[in-house]
C-alpha cells in the first residue's frame, strides 16, 4: 500500500470512528479472517435492542479478513448490524454488509448514491448468509454489485432472512431490506439521509426487492418519498406455492425443502406440524428432508435434485396443498399481498423461465398498472431462469444507471395504455359529477340551486354535493328547511312484497314501516320533550320504558349531529403526523364516533376523549387515535374513492400506514389502547376484504388481554377509571372474537367469558357512557341508547360465542343435533323476548338498534337452513313447527332489512347491513332460479329484492371494498337481465363486464367469499310449502 493510499484509508477510517459512538463501532470486533454467522458471538443483538426504532445501527465493525481484494471496486467494507422486525411485527435484528466505493461516481447524480443489492441466497442456513458467503471464490452474484461500485455507487448486500434464516418469507425479506437502507444511510459514511438509493435483486434478490416495495409506504414512509428512486426485480417469485408445485421433481427440487424450512422459520407451530407429517422410515424419510436445514442451496440443488418431495411424507401427502401451509403461503409468499410499490420498477424475465413463471409476473404487471403503478416490464424470449441473470444484466445496469441520472425511464407498452385508460376513465366520471351538478343547479328551484351554490363556495366535492341531492337529503344537508316525512322509495318495485304484508310480523307494526306523523302543529316544531309518547299516535308505549326519541322515526339518522363537549375543542393533530386540517380531522372523528363505534365498540368512548383532549396517554395513544382515523375513512362521504384502499393518495392509506408504523413503535408492548387498536385495526382491514391478513392482529390482541389479566378478576388501584377501561376492554375483546369465530365458522379463541360481568344498564350507566345526538330542527339533545343496546349485544354474543364453539367442534361431516338446534334456539328466543322496550320490534329504529335484529333473525335462520325438509315438517320447538319457525325467520330477516331502507337508506355505511345483505341477495338469486315462472307478480317481487339488497351492496361498495367484491360476486351469479336492470340504480356500471370484474377481485385476500354459498333452497315463500314431503306426526324436540 501507496503512502497517499495508507493517509486516505487512516482519514476515512478515523472519520467513521469519529461519526460512530462507541460500543457500536470497536476496531476489536473485527476478525482477521471470517467465520460463520452460526459462530460468530457478533451476530447477536445487544440488551434492550427491542426498545429500538427499526433501522437503528446496533453494532458496526470493518468486515473481517481483507474483503477489499476480493470485491473489486471497494476501498473499504463494514458488516453492521441493526434493528428490524420479524413477520410477526416483532423486534428482531439483521446484518448488511456496506462496500464503499475505490473510485469517484460516473456521473454527478450517482454521487453518494447507494445501491441496495438483495441476493438470491435461498437457504435456511443462517451461514449462507451474503455477510459471510461473499469470501466465497464461487459468489455469483458479485458481478452486479461490483459494476455498481465500478460506478461510483455505495453498495449495501443485506442479510434480509433475518437471524432465522426466513427464506420465502416476504414480510421480514422486506423490513430487512428498507430497515438495511436506514441504517446505512444513518452513518456517516459518505452518505447522508437525503442520498438516493435504489434496488437490485434476481430471482430470491427479487423477492426481497419486491416486498420491501410494497411494503414501503406503510413500514417506512420516511423512504418514499424521493429517497428510494426504484428497483430493479428479475425473474421476481409472484406466488411460493406456484413456484415449489413447478420445480418438483425437476432439477431445483432442492428449492422446495429450503423454501419450507425458511417459510415455517418464524413460525414453531407450524414447523413442528410439518416435520410431524414427515416418514420416519424408508429412503425418503425425517432425517434426508431436515438436512435441507442447514443447506446451502447448491447443497440442496444436488441432494433433492428430480425427486418427488412429497415422497418424504407420509402417504405421500401432497404438503404444498396442505391448508396450514397454503395459509402461510399466503401471508408470506404472494407479492402484491400488502400493496402496490409507489415507485418505478423495472421487471425482466425470460418467457420460458422454468422456476418463475412469465404468466404470473405478467398477471402481477397488469394488476400493479391497473392502479397506477410505474412498471417497465423486459420479456425475453430465450433462456432459461439461470442464464436470464446473465442476459439481461447488461438491461437492469442501463435502467438502473438511467434511474440515477434523473433520465426518464420508459414505460412499457402496457402500462402506457392503462395509464391512459385510467386517467380517461377519471376525466369521465370528473365531467359526469359536474355536468349532473350543473343540471341541478338548472333544475332545482331557486332555494335548493341556491344551496348547492353554498355547498360548492364551501369547498365540497361535486360528486358529494350530486349524491346528498340525488338520495333526498339536500334539505338536510345542505342547511335549507328539512322534509322531516321524508321516506326512501324500494328501488323497481316501489311497495313493500304482499307475501311479506301476509306474514303478520310485528316490524310490520313498527313506527319505521307505518311512522305515527305529527297530526297538529308544524312539521318543523321541535317536540317539548324529547321522550314525549304523544308523537307516537294512538300506539301508546310501556310508560316504564325508555324508548327512542320521536324524531328517530321521521328523520333519518344520517341527518344527526354529535353532541359531545370533550371532542368540541380536542386538538387530534397533536395525535397524527398524517397531513391534514383539523376541522378534517374533527369530521372524522365524530363520524366514526356517530357510524361505527356504537356497533363495533372497541373502547370506552369517554376515557379515550377525555384522554385524547387532555393529552394523557392513559386510555388514549397515537396507535389508537390513527386507526380510528384510518376506519373513519370508510365512513366520509367526502372522501371519493375510499373504497380503494390500495392508493397511496387516499387518506385512508396514509392512516393506516401511520397506524402500523406506530404499531411497530409500540414493540409488542402491552397496552390497553394498544389492544383497542388491533381491534379496530382487525376490523378495518375485514372490510378490505383482506381477513387473511387481518386475523394476526385479533390473535395479537387476545394474546395480550390474556397476558394483561383483562379476562381474570378485575383489581385495580389506579382508581375506577382503570377498573372501568380494563373491564370494557376485556368485554370488547370477547364479544370482537366471538362474531369473527361465527361468521368465519372458526373455533373461538377464548373459551371463557370474562370474570367481571358487564353491568345492567339501569344500576350503572356510566359503564357504558350514552351517545347525544341532534336532529335538525331540534333544539333538544337526544340520546341514542346506547348503554341499552350494547347491554343487548353483549348478551346475545355470549351465545354466539357458545353456538361457534359448538359447531366449530363438529366433524367435517358432521352436523348439530337436533337437540343442540334446540338448545340453542330456546337461549336465543329467550333473549330476544326479554329485550328492553326500546330495542322490541315495534319501537327499534336506530341503525344500531335494527342491527340487533338483523343478527339475531340471520343466526335463526342459518340455526335450521341445512336440515332436511322432512325434519323441518314433523319436528316442533315451542308449538311451532321447525317448517314455521324457519319461514317466520326469513320473514322477518327481510322486512327488517326494508323498514331499515325506508327510513335510514343504505348510503350510510353500515357493515352489519351490508353482511345481511349479501344473504338477502343470494336468496333472492336462488328463488329466481327455481320454479317461479318469469314475468310473474311473484318472479316481479323477488326480483325487488334482489334490486334492492344488490343496490344496497353497491352503495356500501363506495365506503370499503369488500364490499365491492361481494357485490360483484353476486353479479356473477345473477342474469345477465338482471345485472342490466341493476345497472339503473347503481353507480356501478362495469358489473355485467367480466374481465373488470376478474381484475378488481384479483386482490381479493378473504375468506368471506368463500362462506357466501348460493342457497339451494328455492326461496322464502317455498318455506311455506312441505317441499313434497307428506305430512308426518310432529315431534317435539326437547332442548
Amino acid at each position: 500500500m501507496t503512502f497517499l493510499r495508507l493517509v486516505a484509508f487512516l482519514n476515512l477510517w478515523l472519520g467513521f470512528v469519529s461519526a460512530v459512538p462507541n460500543p457500536l463501532f470497536d476496531q476489536s470486533e473485527s476478525l482477521s479472517e471470517p467465520i460463520p454467522p452460526s459462530q460468530d458471538p457478533w451476530y447477536t443483538a445487544p440488551p434492550g435492542f427491542a426498545n429500538k426504532a427499526p433501522g437503528t445501527v446496533l453494532r458496526v465493525r470493518l468486515a473481517p479478513g481483507n474483503l477489499t481484494s476480493i470485491t473489486v471496486n471497494s476501498s473499504a467494507s463494514y458488516n453492521i448490524l441493526y434493528r428490524t422486525t420479524d413477520s410477526h411485527f416483532k423486534p428482531t435484528w439483521a446484518v448488511t454488509t456496506l462496500f464503499v466505493p475505490k473510485l469517484g461516481a460516473n456521473s454527478a447524480a450517482q454521487q453518494n448514491a447507494l445501491l441496495s443489492f438483495q441476493v438470491p441466497y435461498d437457504s435456511p442456513d443462517v451461514d449462507a448468509s451474503p455477510s459471510y458467503s461473499v469470501y466465497s471464490a464461487s459468489n455469483e452474484s458479485s458481478a452486479g454489485y461490483t459494476a455498481a461500485l465500478g460506478a461510483g455507487l455505495y453498495v449495501s448486500v443485506p442479510d434480509y432472512e433475518g437471524p432465522l434464516g426466513a427464506f420465502t418469507a416476504g414480510i421480514i425479506s422486506g423490513h430487512a431490506t428498507l430497515d438495511s437502507i436506514r441504517a446505512v444511510l444513518s452513518l456517516d459514511l459518505g452518505l447522508t439521509n437525503t442520498s438516493r438509493v435504489a434496488l437490485w435483486g434476481y430471482s430470491g434478490g427479487a423477492l426481497a426487492s419486491e416486498w420491501a416495495s410494497e411494503l414501503a409506504v406503510q413500514y417506512a414512509p420516511d423512504l418514499t418519498s424521493g429517497t428510494i428512486l426504484g428497483a430493479a426485480l428479475g425473474a421476481p417469485p409472484v406466488n411460493v406455492t406456484t413456484l415449489m408445485k413447478s420445480v418438483n421433481r425437476e432439477a431445483a427440487a432442492g428449492l422446495i425443502p429450503n423454501a419450507l424450512f425458511g417459510l415455517t422459520a418464524q413460525y414453531p407451530d407450524v414447523r413442528k406440524y410439518l416435520v410431524s407429517k414427515l416418514n420416519t422410515v424408508g429412503e425418503y424419510n425425517k432425517t434426508g428432508f431436515s438436512a435441507a436445514e442447514r443447506f446451502t442451496i447448491t447443497e440442496s440443488g444436488t441432494t433433492y435434485a428430480n425427486q418427488d418431495i412429497n415422497n418424504y411424507f407420509q402417504n405421500g401427502t401432497d404438503v404444498l396443498n396442505d391448508p396450514k401451509i397454503l395459509a402461510l403461503v399466503n401471508r408470506e409468499g404472494v407479492m402484491g399481498y400488502y400493496g402496490v410499490p409507489g415507485w418505478p420498477l423495472f421487471i425482466y424475465q425470460a418467457i420460458p423461465d422454468e422456476i418463475t413463471k412469465i404468466s404470473e409476473t405478467d398477471a402481477l404487471v397488469e394488476r400493479y398498472c391497473g392502479v397506477g403503478a410505474d412498471i417497465f416490464l423486459e420479456r425475453n424470449s430465450v433462456g432459461s431462469h439461470y442464464e436470464e441473470a446473465d442476459n439481461s444484466y447488461g438491461a437492469a445496469v442501463q435502467w438502473l444507471t438511467d434511474l440515477f441520472n434523473e433520465n426518464q425511464v420508459p414505460e412499457s407498452k402496457d402500462a402506457q395504455i392503462e395509464s391512459l385508460k385510467r386517467k380517461l376513465s377519471d376525466n369521465n366520471e370528473d365531467s359526469t359529477g359536474l355536468n349532473r351538478l350543473y343540471e341541478l343547479m338548472r333544475d332545482r328551484p331557486a332555494d335548493e340551486a341556491l344551496a348547492i351554490f353554498n355547498s360548492i363556495r364551501r369547498g365540497n366535492a361535486p360528486d358529494d354535493i350530486v349524491r346528498r341531492v340525488e338520495h333526498g337529503d339536500v334539505l338536510l344537508q345542505l342547511n335549507l328547511m328539512p322534509e322531516v316525512r321524508y321516506r326512501y322509495e324500494f328501488p323497481f318495485r316501489k311497495e313493500m312484497p304482499a307475501y311479506l304484508l301476509r306474514s303478520q310480523s310485528r316490524y310490520l307494526r313498527s313506527f319505521l314501516f307505518k311512522p305515527p306523523f305529527p297530526v297538529s302543529g308544524s312539521a318543523s316544531e321541535p317536540a317539548s320533550d324529547a321522550h314525549s309518547a304523544s308523537s307516537l299516535g294512538s300506539r301508546k308505549p310501556p310508560s316504564s320504558s325508555r324508548l327512542p326519541p320521536s324524531d328517530c322515526y321521521t328523520k333519518p339518522y344520517s341527518a344527526v349531529t354529535l353532541v359531545e363537549p370533550l371532542l368540541t375543542d380536542a386538538d387530534i393533530s397533536r395525535w397524527t403526523s398524517v397531513p391534514s386540517t383539523p376541522a378534517f380531522l374533527q369530521r372524522l372523528m365524530q363520524t366514526y364516533l356517530l357510524h361505527t363505534w356504537p356497533v363495533f365498540t372497541h373502547f370506552h368512548k369517554g376515557l379515550f376523549l377525555l384522554d385524547l383532549r387532555a393529552g394523557r396517554r392513559r386510555f388514549c395513544s397515537s396507535l389508537l387515535v390513527n386507526v380510528i382515523l384510518a376506519a373513519a375513512c370508510h365512513v366520509a362521504p367526502e372522501l371519493s374513492r375510499r373504497n380503494e384502499y390500495w392508493d397511496p393518495t387516499n387518506y385512508g392509506y396514509l392512516f393506516l400506514a401511520e397506524t402500523r408504523r406506530l404499531l411497530e413503535l409500540e414493540g409488542g408492548r402491552d397496552r390497553l389502547t394498544t389492544i383497542q387498536a388491533l381491534l379496530v385495526l382487525n376490523q378495518t382491514i375485514n372490510e378490505q376484504a383482506m381477513d387473511e391478513v387481518s386475523q394476526g392482529y385479533l390473535t395479537q390482541a387476545v394474546d395480550m388481554a390474556k397476558r394483561m389479566g383483562l379476562l381474570g378478576p378485575v383489581t385495580s388501584p389506579h382508581g375506577a377509571d382503570w377498573r372501568v377501561a380494563r373491564e370494557f376492554t376485556a368485554w370488547a375483546v370477547f364479544s370482537w372474537q366471538a362474531i369473527v369465530s361465527y361468521a368465519k365458522k372458526i373455533p373461538p379463541m377464548l373459551n371463557d367469558e370474562p370474570r367481571t360481568p358487564f353491568p345492567d344498564p339501569s344500576h350503572d350507566s356510566a359503564w357504558y357512557d350514552e351517545l347525544w345526538v341532534r336532529y335538525p330542527l331540534c333544539n333538544v339533545v337526544v340520546p341514542a341508547l346506547f348503554p341499552a343496546t350494547y347491554h343487548a349485544q353483549l348478551k346475545f354474543r355470549v351465545i354466539l360465542r357458545d353456538l361457534a364453539s359448538k359447531i366449530a367442534s363438529q366433524g367435517p361431516d358432521e352436523r348439530l343435533s337436533l337437540h343442540h338446534r334446540a338448545r340453542f334456539y330456546s337461549r336465543l328466543a329467550s333473549w330476544y323476548d326479554e329485550l328492553p322496550a326500546s330495542l322490541q320490534a315495534e319501537y327499534a329504529a336506530l341503525p344500531s338498534q335494527l342491527g340487533v335484529h338483523f343478527q339475531y333473525w340471520a343466526v335463526i335462520t342459518s340455526l335450521f337452513e341445512d336440515l332436511d325438509p322432512a325434519d323441518k315438517v314433523k319436528l316442533t320447538l315451542q308449538g311451532q313447527s321447525v317448517r314455521e319457525i324457519a319461514q317466520g325467520a326469513r320473514y322477518n330477516f327481510e322486512i327488517v332489512l326494508r323498514i331499515y331502507y325506508l327510513r335510514h337508506g343504505f348510503d350510510m355505511y353500515n357493515t352489519w347491513a351490508f353482511f345481511f345483505l349479501t344473504n338477502l341477495c343470494f336468496l333472492a338469486i336462488g328463488e329466481l332460479h327455481a320454479s317461479i315462472e318469469a314475468g310473474s307478480d311473484e318472479a316481479d317481487a323477488t326480483r325487488s329484492t334482489l334490486i334492492l339488497a344488490s343496490k344496497g351492496m353497491s352503495t356500501q361498495a363506495r365506503c370499503y371494498y369488500l364490499a365491492e367484491a361481494m357485490l360483484r360476486t353476486v353479479c356473477m351469479q345473477m342474469d345477465s337481465g338482471d345485472v342490466l336492470l341493476l345497472g339503473q340504480y347503481t353507480s356501478f356500471q362495469d358489473l355485467h363486464d367480466a374481465e373488470a370484474t376478474a381484475q378488481r377481485l384479483n386482490i381479493v385476500k378473504s375468506g368471506w367469499q368463500q362462506n357466501m354459498v348460493l342457497r339451494e333452497k328455492s326461496g322464502i315463500r317455498e318455506m311455506s310449502v312441505a317441499d313434497g314431503v307428506e305430512d308426518e306426526s310432529e315431534e317435539e324436540i326437547v332442548p
